[in-house]
């Protein structure tokens, strides 16, 4: 339910690389079912979207140790590429002659 000036403050301090949502009239705080406290404020909850599915969620996301929780979640969903692993394309009309 934030501003938008407030979400631009917010990522320009803490140097995010990625966009923020400003929701001031509460749409997709409302499609995603979170709960409103006084109409001014929602709960903290994160969701993790793929391909239009919600694949992740924590209704009841902190601050303390919340990134961690983040993180193992992507982890178990999106297992990590071994060190070695060498990136494969597809072969070129050339390379299959």
């Amino acid at each position: 339910m934030d501003k938008p000036a407030d979400q631009k403050s917010f990522k320009e301090k803490n140097k995010f690389s990625y966009p923020l949502i400003a929701d001031p009239e509460a749409k997709v705080v409302d499609a995603f079912g979170v709960e409103k406290i006084r109409n001014t404020m929602c709960s903290r909850q994160s969701f993790l979207v793929k391909e239009g599915t919600v694949i992740w969620n924590d209704l009841k996301a902190g601050t303390g140790g919340h990134a961690d929780d983040v993180l193992k979640a992507l982890d178990e969903i999106v297992p990590a590429k071994p060190a070695d692993a060498k990136e494969t394309k597809p072969a070129t009309t050339d390379e299959k002659k």
